[in-house]
C-alpha cells in the first residue's frame, strides 16, 4: 500500500507539473499569436499610411480604431465594426430584454444586420486598396491574406504616392555624361491623417494633394474638412533650391506662420518650412 501511494503521489505531483507546463506553453503560444497578429495591423497601416500611434494595433479595441483610422474610415463606426461591433451589440438587448424580450431580439438581430454589413464594407475596401478582389470582404480579416498584405513587397497600398521619372531637364554630375542627379527628399507629415509619414520627392517630381484618387499622389479621406478634391502640388526645383508649391484649393493653404498662398502661383518656400493645407490639423514639413 506504502508503495502504490507513492506512486501515486508521484503521478499526481508530475500530473501537476505538466498541467502547469501546458498552461505556461498556452500562454505563450496566446502572446505570441497575438502580438503576431498586432504586427501584421501595424505593417498594413504603415503601408496604408495611417495617422493613428501603431501601439493602438497591439491594443483590443484599439486594434478597431487603427483598422478604421488606415481605411479612412469615422471613429464611430467602431460601435458596429468587427468583434467590437459584436461586443456593444449585447447592450440594446441587456437593456430592452427586462422590456420586451421579443423586441430585445428583434433590435439585437438588426443591429447584427448593421454590424455585419458595415464590417464587410469596409473589408471590401481595405481589400480593394491593395489590388485584392472585393469579395474577400466577406471573410473580414481573413487569417491568410493579412499576411500577405502585410509582408508581401509584391502588394502595394492603391493611394500610396506615385513615383514619377526625373525629368530630362533636371541638373548633371559634372562629368557624369549628363546622368540626372536623382535627390530623394521627404515631405513629412506633421499632423492630420498623414501624421508620421514620409513621403518620398524626388528633385522636379511633383506630388499633388487631395481627395480626389484620380488625380492625386496623396489622398485624404472623403470626410477630411478643409482639403478640396484637388487642394495643391508641391515640386522641389535643385536650380533654385526651394520648394514650388501651388495652391488649387477654396479653403486654401498656408504657410507655419498663418500666410495664405496666392491661389494657382507657384510660391518658392524653402526647405524647413511648413505648408497647412485648410486646416492647421493638416500639416506637411518640407524637409
Amino acid at each position: 500500500m506504502d508503495f502504490l501511494d507513492s506512486m501515486l503521489n508521484e503521478l499526481l505531483g508530475a500530473g501537476i507539473i505538466l498541467t502547469i507546463v501546458a498552461w505556461l506553453l498556452s500562454c505563450a503560444a496566446s502572446i505570441m499569436v497575438w502580438l503576431f497578429s498586432g504586427y501584421t495591423l501595424q505593417c498594413i497601416g504603415t503601408k496604408a499610411n495611417a495617422s493613428m500611434n501603431p501601439i493602438f494595433a497591439y491594443i483590443p479595441i484599439g486594434k478597431t480604431l487603427y483598422t478604421l483610422n488606415m481605411t479612412k474610415q469615422p471613429w464611430w463606426k467602431m460601435f458596429f465594426f468587427d468583434l467590437c461591433g459584436i461586443g456593444f451589440s449585447a447592450v440594446p438587448l441587456v437593456i430592452l430584454v427586462f422590456i420586451s424580450p421579443i423586441l430585445a431580439i428583434v433590435v439585437w438581430l438588426v443591429y447584427m444586420i448593421f454590424v455585419y454589413y458595415i464590417t464587410t464594407t469596409i473589408y471590401m475596401k481595405l481589400y480593394d486598396d491593395f489590388g485584392f478582389n472585393k469579395i474577400l470582404g466577406f471573410f473580414w480579416d481573413c487569417i491568410f491574406f493579412y499576411p500577405i498584405i502585410a509582408f508581401s513587397n509584391s502588394v502595394q497600398y492603391k493611394n500610396a504616392p506615385k513615383r514619377e521619372p526625373v525629368p530630362s531637364g533636371a541638373p548633371t554630375v559634372p562629368g557624369g555624361a549628363g546622368a540626372p542627379v536623382h535627390r530623394l527628399r521627404y515631405i513629412v507629415g506633421m499632423s492630420g491623417e498623414y501624421k508620421g509619414a514620409k513621403l518620398p520627392l524626388n528633385d522636379g517630381e511633383e506630388i499633388i494633394f487631395g481627395r480626389d484618387s484620380s488625380i492625386c499622389s496623396i489622398v485624404f479621406s472623403p470626410n477630411c474638412e478643409g482639403v478640396s478634391r484637388k487642394h495643391c502640388s508641391v515640386r522641389f526645383d535643385p536650380q533654385q533650391g526651394c520648394y514650388l508649391v501651388v495652391d488649387y484649393s477654396t479653403a486654401g493653404t498656408f504657410t507655419s506662420d498663418g500666410i495664405r498662398l496666392q491661389n494657382q502661383k507657384p510660391v518658392k518656400l524653402k526647405p524647413g518650412n511648413k505648408i497647412c493645407l485648410g486646416d492647421p490639423k493638416e500639416s506637411f514639413l518640407l524637409s
